[in-house]
């Protein structure tokens, strides 16, 4: 069964209910992508100290509570890097949701041809299965894409710096391959954070609409769809959680490389110096260890509840992501549905 099926078949005249979510799922992938790439600054921009916070946290630095500027340090890179995370994955999870429709769409075709029947009409609504499938390996490629420049924005919050002059710190000190550095855990939270705003808000929010009438009429759209996108988001920041705390925990402490590591360009251009650490060594222990190494000794530090430092300015900056992602999502691709459709009219009628 197809989420939202009975709501389609019960709209005025006995047409198809016109929601927000299935008028967005008629965009291309490339209006898609537009629009992730404008949720994704508004997004950034809104909550980089909550981003600040839990790298601070999660590394054991004190946070820099006497240097409001470096709150927002990494918003160069923030932007960069979720500007296109979020364009590959509404836009790749827009593509593969077509994809697998299409694939449906021969296989009803050939069932057609084959019994003389017509296959089951199409629903307006896109199948739980496929959105989560479209949504998990949309994530997942969006992270191939983001890990070079999340690698370098954990080093500038921690030791300053422009953007610029981290990169080419890393890779004079470790080589460039350390910009893949922790980079299966960055494919792993990013396919299932994706799942949390692209496929259970919208899923969830049509379930409360068609299952509990009541419930929706009571909280209203705006209502529903904020509770959805909060359970959403806590939900996917609880699970992503042990793998975003190693991932930073990682990253923060490279260790010594192969290069003149005690030597950098400085941030005034006019000299070479260390990189001084902001809010203290934080997780210097951890520094050269691998996957299950950094995460063994974090247990066996902290107990499992080292693998939740920072959840606190993590789950709200994933609900705020969730919603803010989502409600864009939602309306603007609404609305430039309507647009389309109201111009096509016109278009016929005139």
């Amino acid at each position: 069964p197809v989420i939202g099926q009975r709501a389609a078949a019960s709209g005025p005249s006995g047409g198809k209910l016109c929601t927000p979510n299935n008028m967005a799922s008629t965009l291309d992938p490339v209006t898609q992508a537009g629009i992730g790439a404008f949720a994704g600054l508004v997004e950034v921009t809104a909550q980089q100290p909550l981003l600040t916070a839990k790298n601070f946290i999660q590394d054991g630095r004190s946070l820099p509570l006497t240097n409001p500027a470096v709150w927002y340090r990494g918003w160069a890179a923030g932007v960069l890097m979720c500007v296109p995370m979020t364009v590959v994955q509404f836009g790749a999870s827009r593509f593969l949701e077509q994809a697998f429709e299409n694939r449906g769409d021969a296989s009803g075709a050939a069932t057609m041809s084959s019994s003389g029947d017509p296959p089951p009409a199409a629903s307006a609504s896109v199948p739980f299965t496929t959105k989560l499938t479209s949504a998990w390996c949309a994530g997942a490629l969006s992270a191939v894409f983001v890990q070079p420049l999340c690698l370098c924005q954990i080093q500038q919050q921690k030791f300053g710096g422009s953007l610029v002059d981290t990169g080419r710190r890393l890779i004079n000190s470790h080589g460039v391959r350390v910009l893949a550095h922790a980079g299966y855990l960055t494919i792993a939270r990013e396919a299932f954070y994706s799942c949390g705003y692209l496929c259970f808000v919208p899923v969830s929010r049509d379930w409360v609409r068609v299952e509990q009438p009541d419930l929706y009429a009571r909280l209203g759209e705006d209502g529903v769809f904020a509770s959805c996108a909060v359970v959403s988001g806590l939900l996917a920041a609880t699970i992503t959680q042990p793998m975003d705390a190693v991932k930073t925990l990682m990253q923060s402490n490279l260790g010594v490389g192969n290069g003149d590591v005690a030597m950098a360009v400085s941030f005034s251009k006019s000299k070479k110096t260390s990189p001084t650490p902001t809010g203290g060594e934080g997780g210097a222990r951890f520094s050269g260890l691998g996957y299950t190494e950094t995460a063994y000794a974090a247990v066996k530090e902290g107990g499992l509840k080292s693998l939740w430092k920072g959840i606190g300015p993590r789950g709200a900056r994933v609900v705020g992501a969730t919603f803010i992602l989502s409600y864009v999502n939602e309306r603007a691709g609404a609305a430039i549905a309507g647009w389309d459709e109201t111009e096509t009219a016109g278009v016929i009628g005139g």
